[in-house]
C-alpha cells in the first residue's frame, strides 16, 4: 500500500468483485478495468462515491501461486503511472504485496521504489 502525499497521491482504494481475476485457468491474461477512489478512514478499504480515476489491472495467470500483474493508474487530472508485481495472498488477492514502480507522467514521473498493496477486495494501494 507505501508512498502516502496529498490528494491522491495515494493511498487509493479501487472497488469491485474481481471474480475474473481469482477465479482465471492456468495460462489466461485477464484484463479488468477498476474505479478507484481516495480513501475514507478510519476503514482502510473504506471510500466515497468520487471516483479519481481507473487502475486496469493485467494479470498472467501460470501453473502456479505466483501470478505477475501489471496496474495502469489513470487519475483523472491528466496523471498516471504503472507498477509490476505480483498478485497478493499466493493468488487469492487476499492480503499484503509490493510493487515496483514501471513509470509515470505528472507528479508519478520521477518516482521509483515500491508501493505497498493490501487486498482484500477492495484494495488499497499506497
Amino acid at each position: 500500500m507505501g508512498t502516502e502525499g496529498a490528494g491522491y497521491d495515494f493511498p487509493v482504494v479501487s472497488d469491485r468483485p474481481g471474480e475474473e481475476l481469482i477465479g482465471a485457468p492456468p495460462g489466461s491474461t485477464v484484463v479488468v478495468d477498476e474505479p478507484i477512489y481516495p480513501p475514507e478512514p478510519p476503514d482502510p478499504y473504506g471510500h466515497g462515491d468520487e471516483e479519481i480515476g481507473t487502475v486496469t489491472i493485467v494479470q498472467f495467470k501460470g501453473q502456479g501461486n505466483r501470478i505477475p500483474f501489471a496496474a495502469h493508474f489513470a487519475f483523472n487530472d491528466g496523471d498516471s503511472v504503472s507498477l509490476t508485481g505480483f498478485v497478493p495472498g499466493n493468488g487469492s488477492w487476499r492480503g499484503k504485496g509490493a510493487l515496483a514502480y514501471g513509470g509515470g507522467t505528472g507528479k508519478f514521473a520521477s518516482r521509483a521504489g515500491q508501493l505497498d498493496l493490501q487486498s482484500d477486495n477492495p484494495k488499497r494501494w499506497g
